[in-house]
């Protein structure tokens, strides 16, 4: 019998990619979204929302900030995108998943070779965005955070 695989898994089981351009999209749109937001549009929990945020902080340079007066996140920087035309679905899936392989052998035999493995990619990934930063320019005229009421994450 054929299923397809969205069919099959859970919606946090599934590939981050879609989650990681949600994210992006709404955060790009000045909607401040949240975790819980999120999490409602993308039919996950907060705490995936939360992982994939700080991935997309730490591992793919996203300059998300969270603006405590708004209730939700904004992008400091509008020129930053995804990485998606650089990558694959699922090179993609594999740098995510190869992080959170790193912290479950933390302190085993095999971390060191992990981690090793994990930085030389992340060296290369770093090089790319740094040749980039020196050629582009902060926003001009977006401020962070306004004084907006704040918003409800319903």
């Amino acid at each position: 019998m054929s299923h397809h695989w969205n069919t099959l898994m859970e919606p946090s089981t599934r590939p981050p990619l879609r989650r990681f351009l949600v994210i992006e999209r709404s955060v790009r749109s000045g909607a401040y979204p949240n975790s819980e937001s999120l999490a409602d549009e993308l039919e996950v929990d907060s705490r995936t929302v939360q992982r994939d945020i700080a991935f997309l902080k730490d591992q793919l340079g996203a300059p998300l900030e969270f603006c405590r007066k708004r209730n939700g996140y904004h992008l400091t920087d509008l020129s930053w995108t995804l990485p998606a035309f650089q990558l694959t679905e699922g090179e993609l899936v594999s740098v995510f998943l190869a992080e959170r392989l790193i912290r479950q052998y933390r302190g085993t035999p095999f971390e060191t070779d992990l981690a090793r493995a994990f930085d030389r990619i992340a060296s290369a990934r770093q090089a790319i965005r740094r040749h980039r930063h020196r050629h582009r320019s902060p926003v001009a005229g977006r401020e962070a955070c306004t004084s907006i009421a704040v918003r409800s994450s319903a």
